[in-house]
């Protein structure tokens, strides 16, 4: 993924958290943000630490990342996405996470959507 792409700074993560709105699954939430000078569209990652383990942490990290990756054309083109994995996600498999991000993702494009659609 390319870095104009990434959002990794904490401010941007926690920005997201408190002014953004979210979608959520049994395995994944996406919460998102559409700032006025966003001119792309970026993620973010993260997996709680309740994942005891760093090598589970990493391993749903890297498949979100790449569910991500071959999926992201189903979010809308412009906005801030910060991906979390609930409990579970760690026993998910891939095509179980694949199924997870489309069906939030459909449900994220609807809401931004709707909020563009009520700001006109």
């Amino acid at each position: 993924m390319p870095k104009r792409e990434r959002i990794k700074g904490r401010t941007d993560m926690l920005r997201m958290i408190r002014k953004g709105k979210s979608v959520e699954d049994s395995l994944l939430v996406i919460r998102f943000l559409v700032p006025e000078d966003c001119v792309a569209r970026r993620a973010g990652f993260t997996v709680s630490r309740r994942f005891r383990r760093s090598v589970d942490r990493n391993l749903v990290r890297r498949r979100l990342r790449e569910v991500y990756r071959t999926n992201r054309e189903q979010l809308p083109e412009i906005g801030d996405f910060l991906i979390i994995a609930r409990a579970g996600a760690e026993h998910a498999t891939y095509a179980e996470l694949t199924e997870a991000f489309t069906s939030v993702a459909g449900r994220v494009a609807d809401v931004v959507t709707e909020i563009a659609d009520s700001a006109l």
